[in-house]
């Protein structure tokens, strides 16, 4: 099982190149077909011998999708992978994943990602999971009136808090005229 999680830059060697780091991994693979991969992902023949320190957030993923890639797994998970990409290397990943003949796991909130790929909506929620038959556009409608929903209760509770908080207001407000008109008749007399 291959792993791509949001928070890649844990698992690379920040003081190794990324020709250095995928060589340690994958002996088999020489110098000239790591830099082919690398640059077949995206990242520019000068960044190849850049320590990963110093590669953006962009570079670094490009260097963990070839990883996973020389890893040859059936089965991917990919946590939040649309983070630090641009939209050229989201669109790569897009037509990646269609073509992958694998099983893959993608966690995301990219909606471009959701809708794009040829893949089956699981909505993870209240301690449970769900497959969603209607696509993704009717998840999103489903969301904007649950939410809708939601905002008008919480508005209409706001409006009785606020009436009963008026009414008791009245009340006192009432009470005290009664004991300030019993005190004027009182001075009268």
């Amino acid at each position: 099982m291959g792993v791509y999680q949001q928070h890649f830059v844990d698992r690379l060697p920040m003081g190794k190149t990324a020709v250095q780091h995928l060589r340690d991994r994958f002996q088999d693979e020489d110098y000239q077909s790591i830099r082919n991969r690398l640059g077949k992902y995206g990242l520019e023949g000068h960044a190849h011998e850049v320590t990963m320190r110093d590669l953006s957030g962009g570079q670094k993923a490009r260097v963990v999708f070839v990883e996973l890639s020389l890893q040859r797994p059936h089965v991917l998970l990919l946590d939040e992978p649309t983070n630090n990409l641009d939209i050229e290397t989201i669109d790569a990943l897009i037509d990646a994943i269609n073509e992958f003949n694998g099983g893959i796991v993608v966690v995301t909130h990219d909606a471009r990602l959701i809708e794009q790929c040829n893949c089956t909506l699981w909505v993870v929620e209240k301690q449970g999971v769900t497959q969603w038959q209607e696509g993704f556009e009717d998840y999103k409608s489903t969301l904007l009136r649950e939410m809708e929903e939601k905002m008008a209760k919480e508005a209409e509770l706001r409006r009785a808090r606020l009436e009963a908080a008026a009414a008791v207001r009245l009340d006192k407000l009432k009470e005290k005229l009664v004991r300030l008109d019993a005190r004027q008749i009182q001075e009268r007399e």
